[in-house]
Formats: C-alpha cells, sequence, structure tokens
C-alpha cells in the first residue's frame, strides 16, 4: 500500500506540467546587456503560486542559448487583449502636416528626405497569425505578423528591402523619423507609457482573476517584473507579452509609421560590420530603456526584424 500511494503521488507529480520554483530573477537590470532573460525551458510566464506552468496550447516560448525569447505565443484565453485594435488603414490615415507622401511610393510617407514604409516589414505570405516563409521581397501591409527571427542577416534584410525597390534606414534617418517632429524621447512623447506600444508591459496581467487585479492603474511602468506603487504584488504583475499585428497600437507611431516603438526590433544600415538594431521590441524586460529612440542595440537581442526605406521619386 506505501509503494502504492508513492507511485500515485509521484503519476500526480509527473502529470502536473508545474515544475514549481521561485519566478525568475535572471532578468537582468543592465538595460544595455539583455531585454530579458529566461532560463528553463519552454515555460509560461504566469505566475500561479511561484509556479511556472505551461498550460495546454498557452504559452510557447522557445529559447535561445539562455540569452533572449525567441518566439511568442497567443494570448490566454482567460484574458482580452487591452490594446490589440485594428491596424491603421494606410489609404485612409490622413498623413501629418509636415509630411508628402505623393513623392513616396505606396504605403510610405516622406520624413525630410527619405520615404519610410508605414509598417515594420513582413513577408509576403505572412497573415495576421503566422509570419509567413517566404523572404524574397519585403512588404509593407497593416495587419500582419511583422518579419522577425533571432538571427536576422544583414544581407537578408538588404535583399527583401532591395526586392520591393527600397533599402534598409539609415541610423540617422530611423532616429529622425522615431522622434517625430517635436524630437522627443518616444515617438509619442517623452514620457514612457506601458499601452501606447507593444511592449513588455502591455499586456499586464491586470483583469479579473489575474496577479494584478484590482492593482490601479494597471497596466504601470515595469509592471512585468516590477511591484506597483504600495508594493503588492512584490515581484510584479507578470504579462502575456507577444508580438501583434503590423498597425496594431494606433497611438503608436510618428509621422504616421507605425510600431516604430516597440513590437519588433528594427535593423538600420551601418558599415562597421555591427549589427545595430533601434526602437526595442515586445520582450524588453525593460521597455521605459529599450524602447526609447536614442537606444542603440548592437548586444543581439531577439525578435529582429526591419523597416524599409527609400529616396523619394523623382
Amino acid at each position: 500500500m506505501h509503494r502504492l500511494r508513492l507511485a500515485a503521488a509521484f503519476l500526480a507529480v509527473a502529470l502536473s506540467g508545474c515544475s514549481c520554483r521561485n519566478p525568475p530573477t535572471n532578468i537582468d537590470d543592465d538595460a544595455s546587456q539583455s531585454d530579458l532573460f529566461v532560463d528553463q525551458g519552454r515555460v509560461d510566464l504566469r505566475k500561479e503560486t511561484g509556479c511556472l506552468t505551461k498550460p495546454e496550447g498557452g504559452l510557447d516560448l522557445t529559447l535561445d542559448a539562455g540569452r533572449d525569447l525567441l518566439r511568442d505565443a497567443p494570448p490566454p484565453v482567460d484574458g482580452p487583449l487591452k490594446k490589440d485594435t485594428s491596424p491603421a488603414d494606410a489609404a485612409g490615415d490622413a498623413p501629418p502636416p509636415d509630411t508628402q507622401p505623393g513623392k513616396c511610393p505606396a504605403c510610405m510617407v516622406l520624413v525630410g528626405n527619405t520615404c519610410f514604409d508605414r509598417y515594420e516589414a513582413s513577408r509576403p505570405d505572412a497573415t495576421a497569425t503566422d509570419q509567413g516563409t517566404q523572404t524574397g521581397k519585403a512588404m509593407c501591409k497593416p495587419g500582419v505578423i511583422p518579419w522577425h527571427s533571432y538571427a536576422l542577416t544583414k544581407a537578408e534584410a538588404q535583399t527583401a528591402c532591395a526586392a520591393a525597390g527600397k533599402r534598409l534606414c539609415t541610423p540617422a534617418e530611423w532616429i529622425t523619423a522615431c522622434q517625430g517632429p517635436k524630437k522627443t524621447v518616444y515617438s509619442y512623447g517623452n514620457k514612457y507609457d506601458p499601452e501606447t506600444c507593444n511592449g513588455i508591459d502591455t499586456f499586464c496581467l491586470c483583469g479579473a482573476g489575474q496577479a494584478c487585479a484590482g492593482v490601479t492603474p494597471c497596466p504601470y511602468p515595469h509592471c512585468f517584473n516590477l511591484p506597483p506603487p504600495g508594493g503588492s504584488p512584490a515581484t510584479g504583475c507578470g504579462a502575456w507579452f507577444h508580438v501583434t499585428t503590423t498597425g496594431s497600437f494606433p497611438s503608436c507611431q510618428a509621422f504616421g509609421l507605425f510600431d516604430i516603438n516597440g513590437n519588433v526590433w528594427e535593423l538600420v544600415d551601418t558599415s562597421d560590420g555591427l549589427l545595430h538594431f533601434r526602437g526595442g521590441a515586445f520582450n524588453c524586460g525593460d521597455s521605459e530603456t529599450l524602447h526609447r529612440c536614442d537606444y542603440d542595440a548592437t548586444w543581439g537581442p531577439s525578435a529582429q526584424g526591419f523597416r524599409c526605406c527609400a529616396n523619394p521619386l523623382p
């Protein structure tokens, strides 16, 4: 009987799908080094009494060699998206007064002397739920999952933009576009807002029955891993962070260029042998710092994407 009880207990643990341990503490405080560290296998980040669980159909995070999150996942079934809105309509948006879209190809906006794609690059077969697999040409489309990977190469991005008659943006061009006409810290202003663009805090667990139900305001800056004002919960709310479709955050823009902060990192064109990424991504542990227009990531972040530029039409 004793052996049967031990066997039953072992089976229950094996089937539980939950490896109980303390919540992850290896998020690097130095934003210049990493966006988010997670160290053990495929897990989701919903905290349940110190247990990191992977419910069936839940968050599936594939890790690289101990550095960053490589893949995203759909949101949980028990909580609606708070700000994953309908994509902006490229044809219907009124351009800002200091742009001249008539001098640029379709789906592009003129900022200074450079035409910019309104949206982060996507693959030709991208959909609202999948980034696709075709890599020949960079597309400019609202409402699709942007092109992103952990191992994007400069040649891959250059070739994809060139196939569309475009090129990669230079760092100076990109910063000018991101800072907007008022030269702000983020495309939307000088103060970090966890809801305006897609970052790790955006889908904070604020809903009924979730970790931060009743916390006001929620989400708040760093709600993923820092306690709210008042100190409860002590380890932050956690969040169902994930990449979103292009143009899903209408207020996350400058000059009509959507998602220039957050969602996926954007590779810019440099000649120093390093890959320079701008704008931050959906999984940056310190989005307040890494989403800044002046932040330059050369340390190989995950969620690597790009945006195409072009010279104005003659």
